[in-house]
């Protein structure tokens, strides 16, 4: 078997440089009623290289609310030119889940994390902007890792699309885990999510979470195209207090080739047959 040497990233930009703290990162503004917020620069000096891994990280966000329901969203913007003239037209990425989480104030239950390999050009500046679902705004707080100039060959894109948005109420597509405990449906037409990519993606990272009032449950999710599972197993909780751990260890960089007009596929089985619905969404990158 040939012997290969992984990628090692010769740079590095964090958006986070503050004293060690329980809750690190950059506050950004969660809108109310599902309206944007301000946008909030992250990386606010310009990069000085080009970035083809960006990692994000979101610490807290919207939650610990008793009987509400606490979805949000965040998005990453750029300005290429290193200003704070926002790209908020065509945003970099969009509809990073951030609702049912710690506030900034209760702890940490699990940080929610997404790695996308997209390139951005030296001399851009990078900024959040967020919305949610309730009356009030909210913050959630964000750190960004930029990594470029990587020592092998590196595929990285120039779009990424959110299948599964709902911009509307702060959320995703509403999946309903199988009736049956601790098992999966069999894939097909009920596990079918969204319509045919508009397309070819290189690249999937799935994210995943409560919707409603959500109960005490463990989960499992599994994707697919075309009713073949792609990426691994994922792991995720609820409790009573409203809030859900994310995808345990992070969101799944799956690297696969999905052809334009392709149906992708979800399927949850949960510890409960009397579990919630799930609201999914899933990043293709191009």
């Amino acid at each position: 078997m040939k012997l290969t040497t992984p990628n090692v990233w010769a740079y590095c930009t964090d958006s986070w440089s503050g004293n060690p703290a329980t809750n690190p990162g950059t506050s950004v503004a969660l809108g109310a009623s599902n309206a944007d917020g301000a946008v909030t620069a992250l990386i606010g000096t310009a990069l000085t290289h080009d970035v083809e891994m960006l990692d994000v990280m979101i610490i807290s966000g919207m939650g610990a609310t008793s009987t509400t329901d606490t979805s949000a969203l965040l998005d990453i913007v750029i300005d290429p030119a290193g200003g704070t003239s926002w790209d908020t037209t065509n945003r970099l990425i969009t509809s990073l889940m951030c609702g049912y989480m710690p506030s900034a104030s209760g702890g940490q239950l699990g940080v929610r994390r997404w790695q996308f390999p997209v390139h951005i050009g030296a001399g851009a500046t990078v900024g959040g902007v967020g919305r949610n679902i309730t009356g009030s705004a909210g913050t959630a707080l964000v750190i960004l890792r930029a990594y470029g100039g990587p020592s092998g060959r590196w595929w990285s894109g120039q779009k990424v699309d959110a299948i599964g948005e709902v911009r509307a109420s702060s959320g995703g597509t509403t999946v309903t885990p199988n009736a049956t405990i601790n098992t999966f449906a069999s894939w097909g037409a009920g596990t079918n999510f969204g319509s045919a990519t508009a397309r070819r993606y290189k690249a999937l990272i799935p994210s995943v979470c409560g919707v409603g009032t959500v109960t005490n449950h463990n989960h499992q999710m599994q994707i697919g195209i075309s009713d073949v599972q792609v990426g691994p197993i994922m792991d995720y909780y609820h409790t009573t207090s409203e809030q859900c751990s994310g995808i345990i260890g992070g969101s799944p960089l799956i690297w696969c080739d999905v052809p334009e007009g392709s149906q992708l596929d979800v399927r949850i089985r949960s510890s409960s047959a009397s579990s919630n619905n799930q609201q999914v969404i899933i990043h293709g990158v191009a």
